[in-house]
């Protein structure tokens, strides 16, 4: 197929579409498509031996112009359609990122037209994408597909643009966490679990994927939730900032940086790091479940949440501290503070979690303070505290969680069971 694309050009419409029928109306008895890695080996075919990117092109085209309920004759052979699209859209977004970051704007506007299958399928791969970008792959597969050796000079020149990429891309999957349906909300929560865990995440999005789990705890779907505890879990034990995530712990550091600067001689007034209390205050808005908006108001959230996360109390350099070290420094602290408050802020809804009706809900809030209990985050206490009556729950499931959370907490509780 590779080669007749190559030698008659006049037919690679033809093969395109082809190619697009199999994998649209594949039955599969599972979710996975058996076309989709074929396919992409003629695409790696077509770029490797001939320098030709035609098929990729001509296929995502396709699948963008595709009307997925206009060819569908059910709503099972819709879901079956969108499943083997998405297949391969995160098949070759894994394999060949390079070929496919240039030509993702054709298959963008499914994200607002097409149903919930293909738009997960979408934010996966866009969070294979990212993963790509930062692990420098994109340089190294351009050069292997031209048979040109490796260049690190190559990569340090286009580091802008893949930042760039990457920031365009982050701020796709921010927008999608706000979608309408919950099982769309669900598959780009565990794309950004995946992204914090590949460690791929700007510090400064902490703050605000600390706000978007919080927010997605009170989330109506039970899914959603459960993917939300496990978002917070890992920006928890992922972090950047700090082992101990106690607001006195940043107050402590405050204090001691000021002492420091006295110490050498400079007049700093005792205002230079206070905060007012408005600088951390999570808006209510925010707790709110999100499942009944609509996703245009993403970007809107979107906005707010970086002006709060950028609003860092600025240094007044007319005092002679203007070293752009010493700036950093104090900049990355006051982000830590304000990290440290927002997972506080989560404490009381993570406390509604342990008393909910829901088995999973309670189950998986229990894996939170097992794992994030070490960073003593403020406020947890009391959610140890809750859980004690959690051990004479009338759920078996719910009592050894309990019982298996205390055992990883050191609580010696075996003479009182």
């Amino acid at each position: 197929i590779a080669v007749c694309a190559k030698k008659f050009p006049a037919i690679r419409p033809s093969i395109v579409a082809r190619l697009c029928s199999l994998l649209t109306n594949e039955q599969t008895e599972n979710t996975n498509s058996k076309i989709a890695e074929p396919i992409c080996k003629i695409i790696f075919l077509m770029a490797k031996q001939f320098k030709e990117n035609c098929i990729v092109v001509g296929l995502l085209q396709e699948i963008g112009s595709m009307r997925l309920f206009e060819g569908a004759q059910d709503a099972q052979s819709l879901s079956q359609c969108c499943r083997n699209v998405g297949c391969f859209l995160i098949y070759i977004s894994r394999n060949l990122p390079a070929l496919v970051l240039p030509h993702l704007v054709y298959i963008l506007p499914h994200l607002d037209s097409a149903v919930y299958p293909m738009r997960s399928a979408i934010c996966e791969s866009i969070g294979n994408l990212i993963v790509q970008l930062h692990q420098n792959e994109f340089s190294r597969e351009t050069q292997m597909l031209q048979n040109d050796e490796y260049d690190e000079n190559h990569v340090i020149k286009d580091k802008v643009s893949r930042l760039h990429s990457r920031n365009s891309l982050l701020t796709i999957l921010m927008e999608r966490s706000c979608d309408k349906t919950s099982f769309t909300r669900s598959a780009t929560l565990k794309t950004w679990v995946v992204l914090v865990e590949a460690q791929v995440v700007p510090v400064h999005y902490f703050i605000t994927l600390a706000k978007i789990s919080s927010r997605h705890c009170l989330d109506i779907s039970s899914l959603t939730r459960k993917v939300a505890l496990q978002l917070f879990s890992t920006i928890v034990t992922m972090n950047p900032f700090s082992p101990i995530l106690h607001p006195s712990y940043f107050d402590h550091q405050f204090s001691d940086l000021l002492e420091t600067l006295r110490s050498k001689g400079m007049h700093v007034p005792d205002t230079l790091f206070s905060h007012s209390q408005d600088d951390f205050d999570v808006d209510d808005k925010y707790s709110k479940c999100v499942a009944d908006k609509c996703v245009d108001q993403g970007s809107h959230i979107l906005s707010e949440e970086k002006d709060l996360t950028d609003n860092l109390c600025p240094i007044d350099k007319s005092i002679g501290l203007g070293d752009q070290e010493f700036q950093t420094s104090l900049s990355r602290l006051q982000m830590a503070a304000k990290f440290s408050l927002v997972l506080a802020d989560s404490v009381p809804k993570l406390i509604s979690l342990l008393e909910s009706q829901s088995t999973s809900d309670v189950i998986e809030t229990l894996k939170v303070l097992r794992q994030c209990f070490p960073f003593k985050i403020n406020g947890f206490e009391s959610l140890q505290r809750k859980m004690l009556g959690l051990s004479f729950s009338r759920h078996e499931a719910v009592r050894n969680a309990a019982v298996e959370t205390f055992q990883a907490l050191s609580l010696d509780i075996g003479e009182s069971l």
